[in-house]
């Protein structure tokens, strides 16, 4: 009888134990499944924030990387972009559509919009070759 007693309680401790271990387990998994779906976002966040802070010295000694690997880095890169030339083109899109409707606006008008347009279109231009040239500088 003291055997079967003691086989109960190993059981009843085993069934603890796996319980414990299941639950750490399932946490683990939903920690590591949010870092992975925050990777993008916090590589983009990295690249916006060495930019910003390239000519600030640390005030102790730091490593080079900021923990992204330059692959992460570079993915990140290419999504701002193409995320960037996306919103000029739907920017555009729309640009082109409100001008169709507003057929009976007068010529002055017509023409300091698109002025407009092309002036904002230069600025992006120029502001996306910055950013190209500054990446490529911190790059190498």
């Amino acid at each position: 009888m003291l055997e079967l007693d003691r086989c109960n309680e190993e059981e009843r401790r085993l069934s603890y134990e796996r319980s414990a271990m299941q639950d750490w387990l399932i946490e683990e998994w939903k920690c590591v499944t949010m870092a992975m779906e925050k990777n993008e976002f916090l590589a983009r966040l990295c690249n916006n924030w060495q930019d910003k802070t390239r000519m600030i010295d640390p005030h102790k000694p730091m490593p080079d990387s900021w923990g992204p690997s330059l692959e992460d880095l570079m993915e990140a890169c290419k999504f701002e972009m193409t995320a960037m030339v996306a919103e000029n083109e739907r920017e555009i899109y729309d640009d082109d559509n409100e001008e169709e409707e507003d057929d009976e606006d007068d010529e002055g008008d017509e023409e300091e919009g698109e002025e407009t347009e092309l002036l904002e279109a230069v600025e992006m231009v120029a502001l996306s070759d910055e950013f190209r040239n500054s990446y490529t500088d911190s790059l190498f």
